[in-house]
């Protein structure tokens, strides 16, 4: 008995490799954007159970927010009208229901402590520049309707 054996032409054989070079590249490129995603909500989450607290406030067009981390550091970021916008960090304490933020840099739009009065931070030195705590914050948009 005599096989007779398949000849396959050049350009098919080149289509057959790249239509397989093909299937492996989506391949890893669906594998890696799973394993990108499942990292991400992984180290939202993490991130999250460190978060204590975290308050908003109004500041121009689109408002501030200051995050307190159980590790005793804070987050501060800002943004507003004409592209204003910056963020600070350092470290946090409270002492007889006064909220003192220490950074390595003085700012006038973050004071360095703040009375706390129930869902609100009132800075000591001037109270329209207060936060709330995010839960219970509403924008001036919101508030205006």
């Amino acid at each position: 008995m005599h096989i007779k054996p398949i000849r396959i032409k050049h350009k098919q054989a080149i289509r057959h490799f790249s239509t397989n070079r093909q299937s492996t590249f989506n391949g890893i490129m669906a594998l890696t954007a799973i394993l990108s995603t499942f990292l991400l909500f992984f180290t939202n989450t993490q991130m999250q159970k460190q978060v204590y607290l975290s308050y908003c406030g109004d500041f121009g067009f689109y408002g501030k927010s200051l995050t307190l981390m159980k590790t005793n550091t804070f987050a501060f970021i800002y943004h507003g009208c004409s592209q204003t916008a910056g963020h600070f960090s350092g470290t946090w304490s409270i002492e007889d229901s006064i909220l003192i933020l220490d950074t390595a840099s003085s700012s006038h739009i973050l004071q360095s402590r703040y009375k706390i009065q129930g869902n609100d931070l009132i800075p000591l030195t001037e109270e329209e520049n207060k936060f709330t705590l995010c839960e219970y914050y509403v924008d001036p948009f919101s508030r205006a309707i």
